[in-house]
């Protein structure tokens, strides 16, 4: 990124600005305002700013004599976005801020090139390497529109506001407890009514959708949560005091009083499992029309432990058959299970030399567990009226799974398996709602050879805990919400597509059983605002787009028709038919794990979200020209993805001339990354010339020696060694 804009007066101003206040992985925004003074009246702000350090934007431009002028470096911080009392620190957030001459009222009348040369200062932020999102635009609107901006004008945006002005957060797949369930986020939409922190429902009244960097948090209760490093989460610390009240002294951990807590700051800390739910109707058994049983079944604590044996070890057979399977020894066991429930007519069948299978038959039963607990090993889950419901529907559902996939050790400790992520999230929710303390732990699937044979394995996700009344938990029960410690996180720059919410009142959620808050800060605060009154800003950026697509704008008027369609349809979430299954098809042949089924649904809309963002598109899920042109290129080149949303590699096909690279991104981070390929790239540095230490560990001098290697060869400066500087290093000529 660069320092010094080309092209703008350059006014350095010192004092209050400074830097080193920025945190990495933040959102990038551009801050407008109006300096509320005449047009063409630089001259006089000029002096202004700098009798005032701490006032000092980064810009300020002039459309009335079109000149443009820089205060304080690209990258610093500036200290005229003010932190208020209780509110968020808008000048840490990446915000690049400029004063447009002129006053907020006066803009709806100015001229076209007046606006036109807002749009060529912004394109300058963006080639200069501010990565702005131009299809997030907050307008001022209302009947503050045209005014200025005071410290309680509705202009100024609350905390979700101003989050969500460059959409963050949870990476897809991130599991949100709504009353409909446990939903992917990239899945829930405004009015779903979420678990908040309050221990409580309420609706969702915005989402948002974006590229970011990443943060993998790992801690007891979650083995890899990815989540944007300025994501607060309900956190406790715990310090160890010395009980001199006691003949040994012993000693005990302390907690404090929980708090929101960036991701960036959480190793050590406590992150937060809700173990109280509110109330929630359990769903009776529908009563089907002219077949099945002739009573409504009755919803009783025994057909729950039948549920729960049933999403362990079941399935269903035609004619709503229900299937459990089990070892020949625990026959007698289920069959007097489902006599319990009220099914006395049953059969068992061989599944194997020591397996037997036990049915009943039931339509009405076979529907409502399809309905609220799912099907498939991959599709079963915990309905979130469970967690709410009674507890002693609640604990008879937990013995009865366990008794099917999992078991009790005699320290008291148990563990259940499952290749569904869903069921894994609710059986944990369920397991701490009855005093359990649990953490969930992940073996990721992959290729691997069974029996001879190559196959895909799913991801097996392990639930494990302490009993009740067990030894040796480390973990704390506050106000409803079990704390358990943070152990390690890493930072990820590769942007993925991430999402988030803004809930009403509250601003927070539940995300793969953590709670965590709305993008933001905890207080409401009077952050800053976005005021260059009705200046119409759609416009400026639009001519921005412009130039940085090398076009012309088109003069002001009616829009030309767009031009009749030519190739293949757009797609998008909705869409059926065999040109999506080609779709599909295309995605398989890459390497993503996608069905051809012509229905372009969640699935699908992820994994193009994945492919585009891999492929360094907009990832916004819709195959258009675009899309189509980057898939005809990954093919061409037979490139595959490194990972779901990582950073593309090319297809190993010959051998490199040089060692291939590692697939992390090698930086400066806290604690300092080791290993031998930080040795590797260190040792071919210094066989080119470069003076620094092999010594395996990637501190601030590797990060010097990277970002001057970069320089030289014309790759992107930012001191991390990726894919592009690692090849550099051994196909690059030395100079």
């Amino acid at each position: 990124m660069q320092d010094w804009l080309d092209g703008y007066e350059h006014r350095p101003i010192e004092g209050c600005t400074g830097p080193g206040t920025y945190v990495a992985g933040t959102p990038w925004r551009w801050v407008a305002h109006t300096t509320e003074g005449g047009n063409c009246s630089i001259n006089g702000l000029i002096p202004f700013f700098q009798g005032r350090p701490c006032s000092t934007p980064h810009f300020a431009i002039d459309p009335c004599q079109r000149r443009k002028v820089q205060f304080i470096r690209l990258p610093w911080s500036s200290a005229a976005l003010k932190n208020l009392s209780g509110g968020v620190e808008t000048n840490r957030a990446h915000a690049v801020q400029t004063e447009i001459t002129g006053r907020a009222a006066e803009t709806p009348s100015w001229p076209d090139e007046w606006v036109t040369f807002v749009g060529e200062h912004i394109a300058d932020l963006v080639r200069a390497g501010v990565p702005l999102n131009l299809d997030n635009v907050k307008d001022c609107v209302g009947p503050e529109a045209g005014t200025i901006a005071t410290p309680h004008a509705p202009q100024r945006m609350s905390y979700a506001e101003w989050n969500g002005f460059d959409g963050i957060c949870f990476a897809a797949g991130t599991l949100v407890v709504s009353e409909r369930g446990l939903v992917p986020i990239e899945d829930i939409k405004v009015g779903d009514m979420v678990l908040t922190h309050a221990k409580r429902f309420r609706p969702v009244t915005a989402t948002t959708v974006n590229r970011s960097s990443t943060l993998t948090l790992v801690g007891h209760g979650h083995p890899g949560l990815v989540t944007t490093p300025e994501h607060p989460f309900l956190s406790v610390e715990s310090s160890l005091v010395r009980d001199n009240s006691t003949p040994t002294r012993w000693r005990r951990l302390e907690f404090s009083v929980p708090e929101w807590i960036e991701a960036r700051d959480l190793v050590g800390r406590y992150w937060a499992t809700p173990t109280e739910f509110p109330v929630l109707a359990v769903p009776e058994v529908k009563r089907s029309t002219g077949q099945g049983r002739r009573n409504r079944i009755a919803v009783t604590p025994e057909l729950f432990r039948l549920a729960g044996r049933w999403v362990a070890d079941g399935h269903l057979c035609d004619n709503g058959k229900i299937a459990v399977s089990c070892h020949r020894d625990e026959e007698a066991e289920v069959i007097a299970e489902m006599e319990a429930a009220g099914f006395d007519r049953h059969h068992t069948s061989a599944g194997g030399p020591n397996v037997v299978q036990v049915m009943c038959s039931s339509v009405d039963l076979s529907a409502w567990l399809i309905e609220h607990f799912g099907q498939y090993a991959w599709g079963k889950t915990v309905p979130t009226w469970l967690l709410c419901a009674d507890e002693k529907y609640r604990s008879e559902f937990l013995d009865g799974y366990l008794a099917g996939d999992g078991h009790v050790e005699p320290g008291g400790v148990f563990e259940a398996k499952t290749v569904s992520k869903r069921l894994a999230v609710g059986v944990r929710l369920l397991a701490e709602s009855l005093g359990y303390s649990t953490a969930l732990y992940l073996r990721e699937g992959g290729p691997a050879v069974i029996e001879g044979r190559m196959v895909n394995t799913r991801d097996a996700w392990r639930i494990k805990g302490r009993v009740p009344g067990g030894r040796g938990t480390a973990t704390t029960v506050i106000d409803g919400h079990r704390f358990a410690r943070v152990k390690d996180a890493e930072f990820d720059p590769a942007e993925v597509v991430v999402y988030n919410l803004a809930v009403e009142e509250d601003e927070s959620y539940v995300a793969d059983g953590i709670v965590v808050h709305n993008c933001g800060h905890q207080h409401v605060p009077e952050n800053d605002h976005w005021d260059p009154g009705n200046l119409n800003i759609q416009r400026a950026v639009q001519h921005a787009k412009a130039i940085l697509g090398g076009m012309v704008m088109p003069p002001p008027g009616p829009a030309p028709q767009p031009p009749a369609p030519v190739g293949p349809r757009t797609l998008s979430k909705g869409s059926k038919g065999e040109d999506v299954a080609r779709w599909q098809s295309r995605l398989a042949g890459r390497g993503y794990w996608i069905a051809a089924d012509g229905d372009f649904g969640s699935l699908t809309d992820g994994v193009t979200r994945w492919f585009q963002s891999a492929r360094g598109i907009v990832a916004d899920g819709i195959v258009g020209p675009q899309t189509y042109a980057a898939m005809d290129a990954a093919e061409s080149e037979g490139w595959k993805p490194s990972n779901m949303g990582g950073a593309p590699v090319p297809s190993p096909a010959p051998p490199p001339p040089h060692p291939p690279w590692p697939g992390r991104y090698l930086m400066v981070q806290s604690p300092l990354m080791r290993g031998d390929d930080v040795r590797q790239w260190q040792q071919q540095m210094a066989a080119r010339g470069w003076r620094l230490s092999v010594d395996g560990i990637f501190g601030e001098e590797s990060r010097r020696v990277c970002s001057a290697f970069q320089a030289e060869k014309g790759l992107a400066v930012d001191g991390i060694v990726g894919y592009s500087t690692w090849t550099a290093a051994w196909t690059k000529p030395v100079t």
